[in-house]
């Protein structure tokens, strides 16, 4: 069990809207954005996110692999 204290915020959404997707030979692109609420450990504020990302997949002995992340990380 991590402890509360681990990380400063707690999410508590994360809503995405997957806006493109491209498949090409043995790789597979995700182009996304997000909104994230979050409320930090030391307040009470709620706090917005928003950004926009890309995940990149490669298939490998017939799984697709997380190979590459861009943009602004929604975790």
């Amino acid at each position: 069990v991590v402890e509360a204290g681990y990380y400063d915020v707690r999410i508590l959404e994360l809503d995405y809207v997957i806006d493109r997707v491209v498949s090409e030979d043995d790789l597979l692109s995700v182009d996304f954005h997000w909104e994230k609420k979050t409320i930090p450990y030391t307040a009470n504020a709620l706090r917005l996110s928003k950004g926009t990302a890309q995940f990149v997949f490669k298939k490998e002995n017939g799984k697709m692999l997380l190979y590459q992340v861009k943009g602004d990380n929604p975790f």
